[in-house]
């Protein structure tokens, strides 16, 4: 690449050069796929790890909370284009290293570990670091993951909260993507407040964390069924409801102190479920179908739906007995709907 067309890079250039990156990345996966040097498992961990990388790179440049939104950016030349393939792998690593920190850890909550155990139940870290390694770089970008983990397993120490801890291991990757080890780049450009930069990186945190726990669900057996097309809207589709759907609960959890209120709500979205899903049943019986939308594709959105609402219930669950210290089921009946009760109920 020549010099003159890497000077006075603006967020577009440097969004382009991560998708250009990636593309690399997913088509070095897919030729290992393809060899069998690789399962297919694990080129799926693969993927959606470079994909959320991007998601990483992209959101620094393109969220007006980022400090880095819609400002001058240093001059970047050929020789320091290393720089920005170092942070590509920086940000890969921090989503390999993240998924595995929550899995493996002893603190983690079981019902998250098993969202997550379909796919890492039987995969190494070391395993996929060697994969994502290769895809990148091979040797010399597997000694750099060294250091990218010792950085990481820092931050994660010092931090005084997860926003912080998040919003600071995000902001690293740019200091190496323009080489700027003294930290400058981020005392200089566009100054934001730090609720707004931790907002901004929280934002992407959880859409990164809701897409892999989305894919996690859904595995490959309904996903081969599928067209690369119908796999990219499933799980674009699965990514934005599971934020969703967290985001209900949580609200419900911050917001709702009463016992019986509380287990309402889960008896209300149990039934809304059961009503959709009798719709797009019958819908699919009969052949009435959303425009462009295959009968597999409206069968896989069924399916995977349905996955996320129980998690989501089973999430209420859990944090009704957290919170009030008591069953949901002295509430529920045992199909988890509410009781006649006094007509309080219904």
């Amino acid at each position: 690449m020549a010099e003159s067309t890497l000077k006075n890079m603006n967020n577009q250039h440097i969004i382009k050069i991560g998708e250009t990156f990636l593309k690399e990345y997913l088509t070095k996966i897919g030729e290992l796929e393809s060899d069998k040097t690789i399962s297919d498992k694990e080129a799926f961990i693969a993927r959606t790890l470079g994909k959320n990388a991007i998601n990483i790179w992209s959101g620094l440049f393109s969220d007006k909370r980022s400090p880095f939104f819609a400002t001058k950016l240093p001059t970047i030349t050929e020789a320091g284009f290393g720089g920005m393939m170092k942070a590509f792998a920086y940000f890969t690593f921090v989503e390999l290293d993240e998924i595995f920190h929550i899995y493996n850890s002893p603190f983690q909550d079981n019902s998250v570990k098993g969202l997550l155990a379909p796919l890492l139940a039987d995969v190494s870290k070391g395993k996929i670091t060697e994969i994502v390694s290769t895809a990148i770089g091979g040797e010399d970008i597997s000694k750099y993951f060294v250091e990218c983990e010792k950085i990481i397993v820092g931050n994660r120490e010092d931090a005084k909260n997860p926003e912080e801890e998040i919003s600071k291991k995000y902001l690293f990757g740019v200091q190496i993507m323009f080489d700027d080890s003294e930290g400058n780049i981020t005392k200089d450009v566009n100054p934001k407040s730090k609720k707004d930069v931790e907002e901004f990186a929280l934002t992407i945190y959880k859409n990164n964390m809701a897409s892999f726990f989305s894919s996690s669900g859904e595995g490959e057996v309904e996903s081969k069924k599928l067209s690369s097309e119908e796999q990219e809207h499933l799980k674009n589709w699965m990514a934005q409801m599971e934020e969703g759907e967290i985001a209900q609960v949580q609200d419900l959890i911050d917001n709702c102190n009463i016992t019986f209120q509380f287990a309402k709500n889960h008896s209300v979205y149990l039934k809304d479920w059961e009503k959709t899903k009798e719709r797009m049943e019958n819908n699919l019986k009969n052949g009435i179908l959303p425009p462009g939308v295959s009968a597999n594709l409206h069968r896989a959105i069924i399916d995977a739906t349905d996955k996320v609402i129980q998690r989501k219930l089973k999430r209420v669950r859990d944090a009704f007995e957290k919170k009030f210290g008591e069953s949901i089921y002295n509430y529920l009946g045992s199909d988890g709907k509410t009781k006649k009760l006094f007509g309080i109920f219904g």
